[in-house]
């Protein structure tokens, strides 16, 4: 069946992508829409709010906690925080899709047909927003998936409410390689830790990360970031989200770019639908709007390098001296800057 468009993936990428393209567009997702998160979800208040999905908001910070071997920094967030519903907010999205959803497994790619175990699907415009495994990108490049440039995150959430500050740990007692969290979300708590090193033990890990608060892991989600910036255009394939490499290194954060460079491939593939530029064109427009954005990553990914090496001391350190003052509104400006979110005002129809 031949389709406008085709987006694979329905989470954050796929739905910003498919939310912007009127015509006959396939989204396909193993899951139903708003199934199985792998997200801490939690991004800036803002996001939530210009995109209309204030319903789906769990709790709002406006106070960060950053807790180290050797002691607690905390600081006013420049521009409040939050944790969201993944279900709510998935759904919320899908609202601006009026396309068909095919809750499917996706096998792979032929030319420029999508082939799932419920049949296969042409079209000219075909998007990967499959997450890390980028199995469309990876189906046409095979070496595309760097695993050694990932990040994984493992989280539990639990019956407990804690105070109204998002907390992260730098502590390698904890955590190697990566840090922990604790983040509220309503009249529950998301407990997790991420690594870029051994994640064998991260399970024992986080149990004794709950523990500590008197609590049981009750379930566990999560998965593999990608912390490196991949190619946003594999043969004739558009990539957004974590296909290719769109959270940034570091936090860990990819809410947010996901559905910005979504939106905007969205925009694009609508482009080419109308016939105001072809493929070629559209696909080469795409890849030099995230080219424009590579800088900032790659200064995270520099600092990562550094902070994940550095001894427990040199942490509390570096909390002290930019945990403060004008130096953590200039930091936190610059991450919130890193990419501009005018394109996500308003809703996206």
């Amino acid at each position: 069946m031949r389709y406008d468009a085709i987006v694979a993936g329905a989470s954050f990428a796929g739905l910003a992508v498919a939310g912007e393209i009127k015509g006959k567009v396939l989204l396909i997702d193993k899951n139903d829409i708003g199934n199985r998160p792998t997200s801490a979800c939690t991004t800036l208040y803002s996001v939530i709010q210009k995109l209309g999905c204030e319903d789906s908001t769990l709790s709002v910070f406006e106070k960060v906690g950053f807790h180290t071997a050797f002691g607690y920094t905390e600081y006013k967030a420049l521009e409040p925080f939050c944790t969201f519903d993944y279900g709510k907010f998935c759904r919320e999205l899908a609202k601006h899709f009026d396309g068909e959803f095919l809750r499917a497994n996706i096998k792979g790619i032929k030319g420029n047909t999508v082939l799932t175990d419920k049949g296969d699907f042409y079209s000219d415009c075909i998007a990967d927003c499959t997450g890390w495994r980028a199995k469309l990108g990876t189906d046409l490049e095979p070496a595309f998936v760097d695993r050694e440039a990932m990040f994984f995150g493992l989280q539990t959430e639990v019956d407990c409410e804690q105070d109204d500050v998002l907390r992260f740990f730098w502590d390698s007692r904890i955590v190697e390689f990566g840090y922990a969290w604790v983040f509220p979300a309503g009249k529950r708590t998301r407990f997790g830790l991420g690594s870029c090193g051994n994640k064998k033990s991260l399970k024992k890990n986080l149990a004794r990360f709950v523990s500590s608060y008197g609590k049981e892991i009750n379930g566990l989600y999560g998965g593999f970031i990608p912390y490196k910036v991949r190619k946003p255009v594999v043969g004739k394939i558009f990539l957004a989200g974590d296909s290719a490499g769109h959270a940034w290194p570091l936090t860990g954060e990819g809410a947010r770019q996901a559905i910005y460079f979504g939106q905007r491939c969205g925009k694009i593939i609508q482009k080419v639908i109308d016939k105001k530029v072809s493929l070629d064109e559209g696909l080469e427009e795409y890849a030099n709007f995230v080219k424009k954005h590579r800088y900032y990553p790659g200064f995270l990914l520099c600092l990562q390098q550094v902070f994940f090496k550095m001894p427990n001391w040199g942490v509390e350190l570096a909390a002290k001296l930019f945990g403060r003052g004008r130096a953590i509104n200039f930091v936190q400006g610059k991450y919130k800057n890193g990419l501009s979110c005018d394109f996500l005002k308003g809703k996206a129809k």
